[in-house]
């Protein structure tokens, strides 16, 4: 059985599957406004060079895109903006006799920002053999570790797609967010008898281990400059990101974000989680939709440990609206968030504030 982790995953036998699918594809980000159900981007910060595609939900109908300063940004008919230099401008939607204004800020990179393809290079491949529990903990280290190949024999029968739940599962722990979300797609076979089951996986990565290594040593030492308390070097962790990553369509890893400094909502909420991690700061990356239940939007941020609560933090959105709007709300103040399922598992069992 083969699972391919992308948007159009919902007819596939493992539900996990689809919960990791939900920010794979491309993502829209800003400061939403709402007329009824019509959802648009009220303001964009965006840097020089880069292209963001805005759109308008909730009306039917062409839409005739226009910018105030060409000289600014430009759009397409298609909605794609493109920043051109350093400045501010508006860039109009009219749909159906009524006009969007979506106000775009261009500012200048840190530098001109190239994506580095983490995917390429190939993984190794191990065998694991023990009881159910103890192979669990040691697949989820070989998923850490990148391996492409993983042989599983299980000493007792259990069904491949229980086992794999369990594997995957957001509250048992074997696989956390971070290596759950490296995964591009993987496949298994398996043969069982009354007294064990082999099974055997077949694992694509975003990043593989060359990279990964890499990035966990930026990682570690980034985050030991972030001293003081959990709430001042929760502050910094944002304020670095913020200050150092570009959003930039196709950055899907923490390694885009961290070391390229470009990356979509996927790789800013992985770098946030790593950071923290490193700085001794419990985290999670919480995948769903946003500005509307229906899904309109796909997206991913973070949940953060401060003394006894549980915070939610969206640095895609401070970034991208230049604003703290998203940062350390408690649920009440963080509207147009939606977890999927398999974030719903572990945040039902946090205390939030």
């Amino acid at each position: 059985m083969r699972h391919n982790l992308n948007l159009n995953i919902s007819k596939i036998v493992l539900a996990i599957v689809t919960c990791f699918a939900i920010v794979v594809g491309s993502v829209d980000l800003g400061n939403y406004d709402a007329e009824a159900k019509v959802t648009y981007i009220k303001s964009l910060k965006i840097a020089k060079g880069n292209s963001y595609t805005l759109s308008i939900k909730g009306k039917k109908g062409r839409i005739k895109w226009s910018t105030s300063k060409k000289s600014i940004a430009t759009v397409n008919s298609k909605g794609r903006v493109t920043a051109r230099k350093k400045g501010k401008c508006t860039v109009s939607g009219k749909i159906a006799g009524k006009t969007y204004k979506t106000s775009v800020s261009v500012y200048s990179s840190s530098g001109s920002v190239k994506l580095t393809n983490t995917a390429t290079g190939s993984g190794g491949s191990t065998r694991i053999s023990g009881s159910m529990s103890s192979t669990l903990s040691k697949v989820g280290t070989a998923i850490a570790n990148r391996y492409t190949t993983i042989n599983v024999t299980v000493d007792s029968a259990v069904t491949a797609y229980s086992y794999t739940s369990k594997l995957f599962s957001a509250t048992a722990g074997y696989v956390n967010d971070y290596d759950y979300l490296s995964m591009s797609s993987y496949s298994y076979s398996a043969v069982s008898n009354s007294s064990s089951t082999q099974i055997r996986y077949t694992i694509n990565y975003r990043i593989t281990s060359s990279y990964n290594k890499k990035l966990l040593a930026k990682a570690k030492s980034v985050a030991k400059t972030f001293t003081g308390s959990t709430s001042t070097k929760i502050k910094k962790i944002h304020n670095y990101i913020v200050k150092n990553t570009d959003y930039v369509n196709g950055g899907y890893t923490a390694y885009n974000a961290l070391v390229d400094h470009g990356a979509v909502c996927e790789g800013y909420a992985l770098e946030f989680y790593l950071l923290c991690k490193y700085a001794g700061i419990s985290c999670h990356v919480v995948t769903g939709t946003a500005y509307g239940s229906n899904g309109e939007g796909n997206h991913a941020w973070n949940v953060v440990k401060n003394g006894s609560k549980w915070y939610n933090m969206d640095v895609t959105w401070d970034d991208t609206t230049a604003s703290t709007a998203y940062y350390m709300k408690s649920n009440s103040k963080f509207s147009k968030h939606y977890a999927d399922s398999r974030s719903q598992s572990f945040l039902s069992g946090l205390n939030r504030a």
